[in-house]
């Protein structure tokens, strides 16, 4: 039996939450640090963040945990479902992983999860977002404050312009540390798909680092997006387009037409194909779609150069299928 412990503060009177606050729950051994995978979390240190500060609320304590593995020390034994009712009410979860079932319980349970690589601590999390509800929060988050009441959620236009601006403000300074990276085949045929894409010419002037900007997706980004969600249009876009760039780079290099097929569902899970000829050069079962991005762009570069290079490989290895 897995009991739980609640511990809160105790005043004469009931204290309502802060008012545009968000309820979060982070996963912590020793209530300094966030230090814990879900299941094996033996405590749940949770807040009320708001802009304006953040106020404790609970801990919540388990006896019984999952070790680092996701191993149950008894076979079958349900732990996941506690922990899920017990921080029903959270908008938010941080924690160092969680696991598929896991994640979808909680994310059923209308609790976000947000994956944290490095032990942090509680209260530099606490810190991170209130400056993420001061300043422009991400599409994902305002999404969270919709759903939870705290805010009006944006019209689909508005998003998708924020978003835009989001990230190429974030993005620049990562892209342009990398100069090499922008002079290679594939990373000039990517550019000029992008801006194959502006028809208006409204990006006539942005070099060639601010609109792959989008592309990349640094350590802190990628921690703020929820380990689950649905890709929005303009992560397929982006998705689409890189390989789109991969098929017409195999076709500069080999003179063979490469197509490029995507079957992604609306929850980022599917799988990607290249063909030329009857020859499948390229076939890969992708997942979590809506955190398509690279670190750098050298990785962008890097990533596409090898697709190139093994696609050209099987074709010189089978080149009566390929031109079949």
């Amino acid at each position: 039996m897995n009991s739980v412990r609640r511990l809160s503060l105790v005043t004469d009177e009931i204290q309502p939450r802060r008012s545009g606050a968000l309820r979060i729950a982070i996963a912590t051994q020793d209530m300094k640090v966030l230090n814990a995978h879900f299941g094996s979390a033996k405590h749940f240190a949770v807040y009320d963040v708001s802009r304006d500060g953040w106020d404790f609320v609970e801990a919540v304590s388990f006896d019984d945990v999952s070790d680092e593995s996701g191993k149950h020390p008894i076979e079958g034994e349900d732990r996941i479902t506690p922990k899920v009712t017990a921080l029903t009410g959270c908008h938010l979860l941080f924690c160092r992983a969680i696991g598929g079932p896991s994640a979808a319980r909680v994310v059923s349970a209308k609790i976000h999860p947000i994956r944290v690589g490095e032990p942090e601590a509680i209260q530099d999390v606490l810190s991170r977002t209130q400056k993420m509800l001061k300043t422009a929060p991400p599409p994902w988050l305002r999404k969270v404050l919709a759903q939870a009441g705290v805010a009006e959620k944006k019209p689909f236009e508005d998003e998708d312009l924020i978003m835009k601006k989001t990230s190429i403000n974030t993005g620049t300074p990562d892209v342009k540390v990398d100069e090499a990276a922008l002079v290679t085949p594939f990373v000039k045929c990517l550019a000029r798909l992008v801006r194959a894409q502006d028809t208006y010419g409204s990006q006539d002037r942005a070099s060639d680092a601010e609109l792959l900007a989008n592309f990349v997706i640094t350590e802190e980004q990628r921690r703020e997006i929820p380990i689950i969600g649905d890709p929005g249009p303009d992560v397929m876009l982006r998705f689409n387009i890189f390989y789109t760039a991969v098929a017409l780079s195999i076709e500069a290099r080999t003179g063979l037409v490469a197509s490029p097929i995507t079957m992604i569902s609306h929850e980022g899970f599917g799988r990607v194909l290249l063909t030329t000829g009857r020859l499948v050069v390229f076939s890969k079962t992708v997942r979590d779609v809506h955190r398509f991005g690279f670190a750098t762009l050298r990785k962008l570069a890097e990533a596409g150069a090898k697709l190139v290079d093994d696609a050209t490989a099987a074709i010189e290895t089978y080149p009566e299928v390929a031109r079949a």
